[in-house]
């Protein structure tokens, strides 16, 4: 009976000592794959600064080329309201299909109708008072 007590005693110790080695085993697995996913998130997450960094200077850069050209586009505008505003102002229709592609070319470009004043001077009042009603409606609406 004695020797049987040792023996479970032995096996419990042997038992315990297997389960504790495959414990901290399985522990030190655990640890690794951690390491490994702190390792690999690391470097996600230098790759992702070093590409926001990249994206930021491109963002500068085009906004420093916006800043430059943006003055050029102006003069440009600018240019293209005078002459549609003297075409309308002479009455030239250039491109053969009446007067309203310049009317809304100046809408366009400026966000606003011409006022009565800049159309041409053989426009009778009556035409001028009918433009005028019109010029208000298209420029509500445009707005919307």
């Amino acid at each position: 009976m004695l020797t049987a007590r040792l023996g479970r005693r032995k096996n419990s110790r042997f038992g315990d000592r297997a389960a504790i080695q495959e414990k901290c085993l399985e522990d030190q697995k655990d640890a690794e794959m951690r390491e490994k996913l702190h390792q690999r998130l690391a470097a996600k997450l230098k790759s992702v600064r070093k590409g926001y960094a990249a994206n930021l200077e491109k963002i500068h850069a085009l906004e420093r080329e916006i800043d430059e050209l943006k003055p050029g586009l102006q003069t440009s505008i600018k240019a293209q309201l005078d002459y549609y505003y003297e075409l309308l102002r002479e009455g030239k229709d250039t491109r053969n299909v009446g007067l309203g592609w310049i009317v809304k070319s100046i809408l366009c470009l400026e966000g606003a109708l011409p006022s009565p004043n800049r159309y041409p001077k053989y426009i009778e009042p009556e035409t001028a008072q009918s433009l005028n009603k019109v010029r208000d409606i298209m420029s509500t609406s445009y707005e919307r």
